[in-house]
């Protein structure tokens, strides 16, 4: 199997992420996402959001 990983202290193989993106792009979407929907929730709860 090309995509898995045999740890030397764990003989169980482990699937490699390679189709995953990078993870600090994943850190910066998270935090982003979470940004926009902290600023929409106190926008709408300020009676400011879109309705």
């Amino acid at each position: 199997m090309a995509d898995a990983h045999v740890d030397a202290h764990n003989p169980r193989r482990v699937p490699q992420t390679g189709g995953l993106p990078p993870a600090s792009f994943r850190f910066d979407l998270t935090v982003d996402t979470l940004a926009l929907s902290y600023g929409y929730y106190c926008l709408h709860h300020l009676g400011l959001g879109p309705t």
